[in-house]
């Protein structure tokens, strides 16, 4: 009797390892990414700014008609940080005559941007672009012009690390997204640009690239991008040259012209 009562004592303790071992393998389980940066097809596209010759530049609804007319087009946006904290996106320092470093959550959600076509958009804040297009197969370039917010950008993007790539103009802040684990991308306004140990690439003016350039950067396993390409006949020698992607105003433009 006191066998039997051990041989099931020792059979349910069996069953419940094995179930917690069970569980214990599906946590472990790695998720797969929604979409991985080393999955990108070349050559690629990318809508700088959301595409401004066509859409209200750097909003949602710039993003969105990129996403859902151009197919496999890369978002590009530029990130500054407002007085009160948040993350928002616009190219330059300024917006409507105001330093966003001065603005507030609440002013830069009275803030507009004209659309091509008339009427306007309102402004974007990154947390909108994130939570949108984060966890899909959208990838995004992201270039943080508010440096002083370089942990809180990486903080910000780190769950959707898979599909975005960043970019700066400085090696110092570039070096830091690289160390951090991200896709870093090392932009520059010159012939000879830096190649970076770990960076994804380097994107430089689209007059500066030369047939050297692209042959080195690609010597050290890297991409070459180039901003900003706003003809069809300057695409086409730039992908005849080997370049891996160029940023482009106009969406309506395409790879081999088609």
């Amino acid at each position: 009797m006191g066998v039997n009562r051990r041989t099931v004592l020792l059979s349910a303790v069996g069953v419940v390892m094995l179930s917690v071992v069970s569980d214990v393998s599906l946590l472990a389980k790695p998720a797969e990414p929604f979409h991985t940066v080393d999955s990108l097809a070349y050559p690629a596209m990318a809508a700088h700014r959301g595409g401004p010759i066509v859409n209200p530049e750097s909003t949602m609804p710039a993003f969105r008609n990129i996403v859902q007319d151009h197919p496999g087009m890369l978002l590009e946006m530029d990130v500054h940080r407002l007085k009160t904290g948040e993350l928002v996106v616009w190219h330059d320092a300024d917006v409507n005559g105001a330093r966003i470093s001065t603005m507030t959550g609440a002013q830069w959600r009275n803030v507009t941007v004209p659309r091509p076509g008339g009427g306007t958009a309102p402004a974007a804040f990154l947390s909108e672009v994130l939570n949108e297009f984060g966890s899909t197969d959208v990838t995004m370039f992201i270039e943080l012009k508010a440096v002083e917010a370089r942990q809180e950008i990486i903080a910000a993007i780190w769950p959707h690390r898979s599909n975005i790539i960043v970019q700066n103009f400085r090696s110092e802040h570039a070096s830091v997204f690289i160390r951090s684990g991200l896709q870093t991308l090392r932009l520059s306004s010159s012939y000879s640009p830096p190649i970076m140990d770990g960076g994804y690439g380097v994107g430089t003016r689209h007059d500066l690239i030369r047939q050297d350039l692209v042959d080195a950067v690609h010597a050290a396993g890297q991409k070459v991008w180039a901003w900003t390409v706003n003809t069809q006949p300057e695409i086409d020698a730039l992908f005849d040259m080997g370049v891996d992607g160029v940023m482009t105003d106009d969406p309506r433009l395409t790879i081999g012209g088609g």
